[in-house]
């Protein structure tokens, strides 16, 4: 059987179909439906209709941002889409597709992959942190994903790796890659407002830029910083972005000892996009051995930090374990 599934985050929506073992049919991707509800539910409609008699789809499977009721299908806290906070996505999805449809967190998509097939299959207790427009992620406890009261369990976004007073002390502003993008691009006078998720990364304690620099004018940046440019420079040896990737790596050493502190997994993995740099997850290794080094007064935590297996795949896959699970529970009960 095959199904369509779709993980929807700040930038892109990336969309594959696959079977039951994970064999890829289709694979593409789109900007991100997030203008209005109506773009939204379209998209999911056109993309649906478009490949479900080539493939004989049997089922969607939808990794999202935000906070949800996955079992429900209520969206409590909607992420980049702002204009879905309060719907219930699978109700409304079911009156315009005719197949079953489920809903999960995307960090807990990104957990629930690297568990089922990744590099947490072999791990009772593990973290998964997907560095993306912000900082999603989730726990493993004996094997099941956590999702605590509200739903909440995982959402490193807001975990405070600052000392700060607002968001400059949360890991969404300090370890989320469109803050850091933003920061960089402030930092080398190319227009923010170019950038894809200007809006999501414009906070009140930042001025407005007052001058720009010829950087501005280069037509590689016509559209902002992307994270392939910043690692180029960050290679060049480029003085502002070695800089802000120093401070980043730290506040990601921050958030990765607090992790280990509170809850002593076997592996935390690094995911998301910007996991494909080689040598991000080393850097972060050697930022949080200094760290532990300076606070932890000689003991050192053993657990493993790696990269997810299906890095920025994860969350289609593990949308998919969601969806095939929730499936054997319901026909166990019948």
């Amino acid at each position: 059987m095959n199904y369509l599934t779709m993980d929807f985050g700040g930038t892109l929506a990336k969309y594959s179909v696959m079977d039951e073992n994970c064999q890829v049919l289709l694979r593409e991707e789109a900007p991100a439906p997030k203008a209005s509800a109506d773009q939204y539910y379209d998209f999911v409609t056109d993309v649906y209709t478009r490949n479900k008699k080539k493939f004989d789809l049997q089922g969607i499977a939808l990794s999202m941002p935000g906070v949800l009721d996955s079992d429900s299908g209520l969206l409590i806290g909607s992420g980049a889409y702002i204009p879905l906070h309060g719907h219930n996505v699978i109700n409304e999805l079911r009156e315009r597709v005719d197949v079953p449809v489920t809903m999960e967190n995307d960090g807990k998509c990104g957990v629930l992959a690297e568990v089922w097939k990744g590099n947490l299959k072999d791990c009772t207790d593990g973290a998964v942190i997907i560095l993306g427009t912000a900082v999603a992620g989730g726990i493993v406890k004996d094997r099941k994903v956590h999702k605590g009261k509200r739903f909440t369990a995982g959402e490193f976004s807001f975990a405070l790796v600052g000392i700060e007073d607002d968001m400059r002390s949360t890991a969404y502003y300090r370890c989320g890659v469109s803050p850091l993008l933003f920061n960089a691009c402030m930092k080398k006078g190319i227009d923010v407002t170019k950038l894809p998720n200007h809006g999501l990364t414009k906070f009140s304690f930042i001025e407005d830029q007052k001058s720009f620099s010829e950087w501005n004018d280069r037509p590689e940046y016509a559209h902002g910083m992307n994270g392939l440019q910043f690692f180029e420079l960050l290679e060049q040896g480029d003085p502002d972005i070695t800089e802000l990737y120093q401070q980043y790596l730290k506040d990601l050493a921050r958030l990765v000892l607090n992790i280990q502190i509170f809850f002593d997994p076997d592996k935390i993995l690094i995911g998301g996009g910007i996991s494909r740099q080689e040598r991000l997850v080393p850097d972060i290794r050697a930022a949080l051995a200094d760290l532990q080094e300076k606070v932890i007064m000689g003991y050192r935590f053993d657990t493993v930090i790696d990269v997810c297996y299906f890095m920025n795949e994860a969350n289609q896959y593990g949308a998919l374990y969601h969806f095939l699970e929730k499936k054997k529970q319901e026909e166990s009960v019948k």
